[in-house]
């Protein structure tokens, strides 16, 4: 497995969001997809099974881990959720592809598309 961020670039749009919700705090699925959709203004919603087939590749890649330690639940919060976190690899690829993204949008500005 590669540990150059370099290598893993372009990231699809939908992981961009997980990694950038993971950013913040580890989440289970559906806070992952409650904070995308509140933080894109409803824009991006993801759905159940592309979040879970996202988190999966993103597992396997050595970017998301999936937390051995639950944490301590909440009132009424489900025991079963499964938590996710982002890897120092995980947020090295999310800072090189958001670095690579801000330098596509500068020169869309520059050339003056947006």
């Amino acid at each position: 497995m590669t540990s150059d961020p370099e290598d893993f670039l372009p990231v699809k749009p939908a992981a961009v969001h997980i990694l950038m919700s993971l950013g913040r705090e580890e989440r289970y699925g559906y806070a992952i997809m409650k904070e995308v959709a509140e933080r894109t203004t409803g824009r991006v919603k993801l759905q159940a099974g592309a979040l879970y087939r996202s988190l999966g590749r993103l597992v396997d890649d050595g970017l998301v881990v999936e937390l051995d330690e639950r944490r301590v639940a909440q009132a009424g919060e489900d025991v079963r959720r499964r938590y996710y976190g982002l890897t120092p690899l995980g947020r090295a690829v999310l800072a090189a592809e958001l670095e690579r993204m801000g330098e596509l949008s500068a020169l869309g500005r520059e050339w003056g598309l947006i």
